[in-house]
């Protein structure tokens, strides 16, 4: 009789020998296998290196972001401003139309009036409803050279009239 120790050993030695007879027809497919697991392996954490690599640029370039975020909401308010501005533009450039028409009616009627002025100083001589063409006024003339008592001269300045320098004649 075999003791319980014979019965697990001849158990364990069957176990072994039939994983032994399964495992050699595969030959090298295990080894095979490892190195593409090896070559998998290698291109993921080339992969990996470079998803790293990309993200500390984008690290980098996200405070970048804000700031731009920042400065474009800085641009819209300024873009805002100027609407507003532009629609107050358009309002006052609607008043000064207004203006420009009541402008040019007021014209239209002061040419009249100065036609029917003009019309009855003709007729009436010595009324003169009219204005003349409009004479410069004493700041405005101007003397002719030569002339005395001009405007700007000493005379009519007052003081006294200076009689001309003497002639220098050339010795001989």
């Amino acid at each position: 009789m075999i003791g319980y120790a014979g019965r697990m050993s001849r158990t364990h030695v069957r176990m072994s020998l039939i994983a032994m007879v399964g495992v050699a027809p595969l030959g090298g497919c295990v080894f095979d296998n490892i190195r593409d697991i090896r070559d998998d392996l290698q291109t993921t954490n080339q992969r990996l290196d470079r998803t790293e690599q990309l993200l500390v640029q984008v690290g980098e370039v996200n405070p970048k972001l804000v700031e731009l975020q920042g400065q474009l909401d800085d641009t819209r308010a300024r873009l805002e401003t100027i609407k507003s501005i532009d629609q107050s533009l358009v309002e006052m450039n609607a008043t000064l139309k207004s203006v420009d028409k009541s402008l040019a009616s007021l014209d239209t009627h002061l040419a009249s009036l100065r036609k029917t002025l003009e019309n009855i100083d003709s007729t009436i001589p010595f009324l003169k409803f009219a204005d003349e063409e409009e004479e410069p006024g004493p700041d405005e003339q101007v003397a002719a050279p030569g002339s005395e008592g001009a405007a700007g001269s000493p005379a009519s300045e007052g003081e006294p009239e200076r009689p001309p320098a003497p002639k220098e004649t050339p010795k001989p």
